[in-house]
């Protein structure tokens, strides 16, 4: 399956085009946070079965339990520098590690 998003470039994450992937808001309010869900099918090489079947690259690190409520049917723009400047420099991005566990 395939997002299709529109987006241009790669995400910093799994490396994948950041056409393949899918964003939502963070639903706190107020927060400015976006979620990144990458839809290649290749994504979770070493995927649990019992794993969900989208990787979420980018997640709301300030508020992880929104993860519950997520609606990526909107607009598709990507996370905002500030979670990638965040990610460079902690190596977290707040969704699945590698082999498809949440990273805190």
């Amino acid at each position: 399956m395939s997002a299709r998003s529109g987006m241009e470039g790669f995400c910093k994450v799994c490396l994948h085009a950041n056409n393949e992937h899918y964003t939502a808001p963070c639903p706190a309010t107020g927060c400015l946070n976006r979620w990144k869900e990458c839809t290649a099918s290749n994504c979770f090489r070493e995927r649990p079965k019992s794993s969900k079947s989208a990787k979420v690259c980018f997640g709301c690190k300030d508020h992880p339990a929104c993860r519950e409520n997520l609606d990526f049917s909107g607009d598709q723009i990507d996370v905002p520098e500030k979670q990638n400047e965040d990610y460079a420099a902690t190596g977290n991005a707040g969704g699945h590690d590698d082999k498809g566990d949440w990273t805190r």
